[in-house]
């Protein structure tokens, strides 16, 4: 994991060492014994921690698009600039995620997003999903 930045309010942000790695962003499931997805999320996201930004919301009651707007602004003040953005809704995760492929921020575009799947990656199109789970 690289160096962890607290999103007030939303969730931490693991900051890689190249200021261009892609922007993984979490949104997990439901409490799992007694823990909240941005607790326990973090176990199966510190493998990636040094090829990719990685933002874990604090729980999946987190309002997405507010999760997102204070993520951005803290990716803008620490000066990095993601080489592109992969959402990953686990289980319960849909929640505060639906509302960013609906368009719910402006500075997401729904047509950026592409998924096989609930509970898979959503990345940019042009990023194949073999890039993200396997490497």
């Amino acid at each position: 994991m690289g160096v962890l930045v607290q999103v007030p309010g939303q969730g931490n942000l693991s900051i890689a060492p190249a200021a261009n790695a892609p922007l993984l962003v979490v949104f997990g499931g439901i409490d799992a014994h007694k823990l909240h997805s941005g607790v326990y999320m973090w176990n199966y996201m510190n493998p990636l921690g040094q090829r990719f930004h990685i933002f874990v919301a604090l729980s999946n009651q987190v309002n997405g698009t507010l999760a997102y707007d204070a993520l951005m602004k803290t990716v803008t003040d620490k000066g990095l600039n993601p080489s592109r953005q992969v959402l990953y809704l686990f289980s319960g995760g849909y929640k505060p995620g639906i509302d960013l492929l609906r368009g719910g921020t402006s500075a997401l575009k729904r047509s950026t997003w592409s998924t096989s799947g609930w509970g898979a990656p959503w990345s940019g199109a042009s990023t194949p999903r073999s890039q993200i789970t396997t490497h």
